[in-house]
């Protein structure tokens, strides 16, 4: 029932999501539905969690091989599908949230903070073991984390914005490329 109500979220925002739209989602009536979320917006913040917390088991196990570069660029290819598929296309959940939500929520920007911080750490691994391994400058981690974070952050955003395919390929590639010419062997 989550799953349902998270894609008429990620579908329509929290704001233009009605009523009758949400019930006939969940499949619950009115009542049942204030009965078990008692609102709106809890019912909303009980989906967000659970996207959230989706997003960081999938953002773990992509992170969590052995290898340092190859493993950043993995992800940003696993990011590449995500982008280019139906759903993919409605950006992130979460990002979508902080930028029609924004300031107005203080769940609202705890959920931001912790999957910004979600988003760090699984940035993080792929380059602490790449800074190891001796294919980057390990001085630059934190650099490359925050390039690499809000790259992805913002193919998100240009997803949602309708772009075409050919244009989000292009930003995939383009970041590709900049990651690649992190190696320093």
């Amino acid at each position: 029932m989550l799953d349902a109500v998270i894609a008429l979220f990620w579908e329509h925002g929290f704001e233009a999501a009605s009523l009758s739209e949400i019930v006939d989602a969940a499949g619950l009536n009115k009542s049942s539905l204030y009965n078990t979320f008692g609102s709106k917006d809890e019912l909303f913040h009980r989906a967000l969690d659970r996207y959230v917390t989706m997003r960081e088991q999938m953002l773990a196990e992509a992170t969590g091989g052995d290898r340092g570069i190859d493993d950043l660029l993995a992800l940003v290819d696993l990011v590449g599908v995500e982008l280019l598929s139906p759903d993919g296309r409605r950006g992130c959940l979460a990002i979508n949230t902080t930028a029609e939500l924004g300031f107005d929520s203080d769940r609202v920007i705890d959920m931001a903070q912790r999957y910004r911080d979600s988003i760090r750490t699984a940035m993080r691994r792929p380059l602490e073991r790449a800074a190891k391994l001796g294919e980057i400058e390990g001085d630059l981690v934190e650099v490359y984390v925050d390039t690499a974070m809000s790259y992805l952050m913002a193919a998100s955003l240009v997803a949602r914005g309708g772009a075409p395919p050919a244009e989000l390929e292009r930003h995939l590639d383009s970041m590709r490329r900049l990651v690649e010419s992190w190696r320093t062997s």
